[in-house]
Parts: C-alpha cells; structure tokens; sequence
C-alpha cells in the first residue's frame, strides 16, 4: 500500500489538485493531510478524486466552518480535529 503525506497547502489549490493527479496517476489510494487546507474552492478539488481516500486532520488555520462542514461531507474524505490511523499494525 502506498500512501502520500501532505500538509499546509492553504492557498495553493493548483499545487493541490497537481498532487491529487499525480497521486491518482501513480494508483496511490490515500493521503494524509496534516492540515491548514480549508480555503474557497478545495471542496471542488477534492471532489474529482474519488478514488482517493483522504483523511484530514485540521490544522491551526482551518477555521472557516462553512468550508470545513463542505469538505466533511465528502464521501471520500475524513476529517477530524485528530487523525489516528494503523499502517501495518502500527497505531499512528
């Protein structure tokens, strides 16, 4: 299994939605964001990578709950204050 870290991409949509392509170009079916994402329009970023299982954990920026409550109702996506999750029988 392969799996991308990301954090801080705030305003950078076009530097996001590059990561996501290139993501699921190479078959790598989840990211980890670290948080700071939650600016207008990463809602529709997200939404053209479906196949990409993107848990979030919010960062000190991500404020906005309008934006926050949009993205949380994503199918693909988990977002959460804290994000716990086990690779290979390791708890992280």
């Amino acid at each position: 299994m392969q799996i991308a870290i990301a954090s801080d991409s705030h305003g950078a949509l076009d530097r996001l939605e590059t990561l996501l392509a290139n993501l699921e170009k190479a078959e790598v079916k989840h990211l980890l964001h670290a948080g700071d994402f939650a600016v207008y329009g990463v809602e529709k970023i997200f939404e053209k990578y479906p196949n990409i299982q993107i848990q979030i954990a919010q960062g000190n920026c991500d404020v906005n709950e309008e934006i926050l409550k949009t993205v949380g109702e994503i199918p693909n996506i988990n977002l959460a204050k804290t994000i716990e999750t086990e690779i290979a029988n390791t708890q992280f």
